[in-house]
């Protein structure tokens, strides 16, 4: 996890410099009290809706690299996991009602706002389909090696034992990350959503 905060700070960084980051981190971040407009009683993630928001008064989303929280770090992948999925559910909710997001002409970061935010909830379909095209072609021997290499990356991910490996840590993160894609996408379009915030400890 600290691996995905790093990389995810050093987007955030270089999407400010070319105008605001398409968010903020929900445990630091300000806004002037003027600024601030009700949110609907449903919303999951305030700290999305409340902030892009500004983007339609010509305002901006700035990252301060000096600013700090501290935290206690997750241990547990499972309560991980459950902390994600809500924040991805959330995700799906401001997607489908906050339409001006995906407009060119009125979103003033569409391309950041397609690439980091949009694009990350696709990754699992993306590998599905890649599964799928590799076991069509598998009668070939190159994709037979490349199907080899994809069960090899998802066994290692999924089975239990080596977790002192940094490598396999961070590759059961990044499985564990897009399935939690697909149960938040499963959760927000099967029916209602639980609002409520719960602390993962």
């Amino acid at each position: 996890m600290g691996l995905y905060w790093k990389y995810e700070k050093f987007i955030r960084r270089a999407e400010a410099r070319i105008h605001s980051a398409p968010g903020v981190t929900g445990a630091l971040y300000a806004m002037r009290s003027a600024d601030l407009s009700p949110l609907p009683e449903d919303c999951i993630l305030d700290d999305f809706e409340m902030p892009i928001s500004r983007l339609l008064h010509n305002q901006r989303i700035v990252f301060e690299p000096g600013a700090q929280a501290f935290d206690f770090i997750q241990l547990d992948l499972e309560k991980e996991k459950q902390r994600k999925i809500r924040t991805l559910t959330g995700n799906f909710q401001s997607f489908s009602r906050i339409h001006w997001l995906f407009s060119i002409r009125k979103n003033p970061i569409f391309w950041q706002f397609i690439s980091h935010k949009v694009f990350r909830l696709l990754i699992p379909y993306a590998l599905i389909g890649c599964l799928i095209a590799n076991l069509i072609l598998l009668p070939q021997i190159t994709y037979l090696f490349i199907f080899g290499v994809q069960m090899m990356f998802y066994s290692l991910a999924v089975l239990p034992g080596f977790t002192s490996n940094k490598l396999i840590n961070v590759m059961r993160i990044f499985v564990q990350l897009n399935w939690s894609v697909l149960i938040a996408g499963y959760r927000f379009y099967a029916g209602p959503v639980d609002v409520r915030w719960r602390k993962a400890e």
